[in-house]
């Protein structure tokens, strides 16, 4: 489902409306199913999804309401503390593709910056670590 979404030409209701959607199946998906396979699988139709926004030619501010769905989308990362490093990797993967789109909200940049610092402490395995750098450095200076 997160693979369907196209930002293109969508307005922020019709976006925060797929999102949403889109976001509480990844939620349920993520709690009830333990498979570390579903969960790299959704992090990276997360990180696609990501891409996909950041590439959308429209730069205005996202609304309020699509603001807290991608800040809910930064929580979901929060539950890869699978044991597979790849695993990790992958939820970091996501947040790099997020961080771009930080520009266009300082709220979603605040929730970025404390998850990626959050999850940098946490972290044992020196990759998932450069990752999370690389996120960090992606977030706009504003």
């Amino acid at each position: 489902m997160l693979r369907s979404i196209n930002p293109q030409g969508q307005a922020n209701e019709e976006l925060h409306s797929s999102l949403s959607q889109a976001l509480a199946l990844t939620v349920r998906t993520l709690s009830e199913n333990g498979n570390r396979n579903v969960h790299n699988a959704i992090y990276e139709a997360e990180k696609s999804l990501f891409q996909k926004l950041g590439k959308e030619s429209s730069r205005q501010p996202f609304s309020e309401a699509v603001v807290a769905v991608l800040i809910k989308y930064v929580k979901t990362l929060s539950q890869s503390q699978d044991q597979v490093e790849q695993t990790r990797i992958k939820a970091a993967e996501a947040a790099a593709a997020l961080a771009p789109l930080s520009e266009r909200s300082e709220h979603l940049r605040a929730a970025l910056i404390v998850w990626i610092s959050s999850a940098k402490t946490q972290e044992r395995s020196v990759p998932v670590q450069q990752v999370l750098d690389r996120a960090r450095q992606a977030i706009p200076k504003l």
